[in-house]
């Protein structure tokens, strides 16, 4: 099973989806409101600085996650792929008081594009200018085109006009099935929010902080127990990967146990070629040896860490 741990290496397709969120956010106020909200520092980089961020509820834990396009102090468009709109309006409008800011669900004129491999980002870009850099985007088709995630290069995500799809071209033939794309997703070690990293899971656990967490921007919801955790510089339960035989039933999370002892959940899984498995798990850190296979609820065969 190891060889298809490097299998992102060699997909080379498109995956279309809808964004469960897109808002633009406009007012006077607009860009400070976000600032205070999440854990990103959005008035950090330039104009075309792509940003992650998370929304945490007051005890630190992950209620959403967002992509942020700064388009101007006064308007900005977010996009959520997993967390339906409905749920962030009701949490921004629980928090805007006496603040000049304007919400707009634009959810439904939007799609999803997910681009494998630099060269079709370029030919979908017309050659008109260079795919973007990690960390950046550029304008695509009433959207934006950007890398699909921050520390991660070869996947590119388009978040266009709807009304547009059947004008983009260059999109490279082979269509991938969501076996693939998960499986992709799992080895490059991309949690879900909020299927891998929730309502119940700090962002440490999940390896978050290096990617969504800025420590030295201003006050926002759930900052205590950020900065707590950095100064402790400890997290009892961790975010791994593993990987195993037998077939997983669809319901989530699974109880993971060693030696009989439960140690914690399977979230996601992904299907492998030769019919085994990769997933994430929450592991209690806590008397966990990680040389020593794993249990999964229901599930015959045993299981391995990935991850060192």
């Amino acid at each position: 099973m190891d060889n298809y741990l490097n299998i992102s290496e060699k997909i080379e397709g498109h995956r279309w989806w809808r964004p469960q969120a897109v808002l633009k956010v406009t007012g006077e106020d607009a860009l400070t409101f976000l600032q205070g909200q999440v854990t990103q520092d959005l008035k950090l980089g330039s104009s075309s600085a792509v940003h992650y961020g998370l929304w945490l509820t007051p005890k630190g834990r992950v209620f959403a996650d967002s992509v942020f396009f700064i388009l101007g102090p006064q308007d900005v468009v977010m996009v959520s792929e997993r967390t339906p709109a409905a749920l962030l309006c009701s949490r921004m409008e629980q928090y805007i008081i006496a603040d000049d800011v304007y919400i707009e669900d634009i959810t439904e004129k939007f799609s999803g594009l997910d681009i494998y491999g630099v060269g079709h980002a370029r030919r979908m870009s017309s050659g008109e200018k260079e795919v973007p850099s990690p960390g950046q985007w550029v304008s695509f088709e009433g959207g934006f085109l950007f890398h699909r995630w921050p520390v991660v290069s070869g996947i590119f995500r388009a978040i266009f006009a709807r009304e547009k799809e059947r004008l983009v071209s260059g999109i490279p033939e082979a269509e991938l099935s969501t076996t693939i794309t998960e499986w992709d997703r799992i080895a490059r070690g991309i949690p879900s929010v909020p299927d891998d990293v929730g309502p119940g899971e700090l962002p440490n656990e999940a390896g978050l902080e290096a990617v969504a967490i800025s420590y030295t921007k201003g006050c926002y919801l759930g900052q205590e127990t950020m900065a707590r955790l950095k100064s402790l510089g400890q997290i009892r339960r961790q975010l791994v990967r593993i990987q195993g035989t037998g077939l997983i039933p669809l319901t989530r999370p699974l109880s993971v146990f060693q030696e009989g002892k439960r140690v914690g959940d399977l979230k996601t899984t992904a299907v492998a070629p030769d019919g085994g498995y990769l997933g994430f798990a929450l592991i209690t850190l806590l008397a966990f040896d990680r040389q020593k296979p794993l249990q999964i609820e229901g599930v015959a065969g045993e299981a391995t860490l990935v991850d060192g």
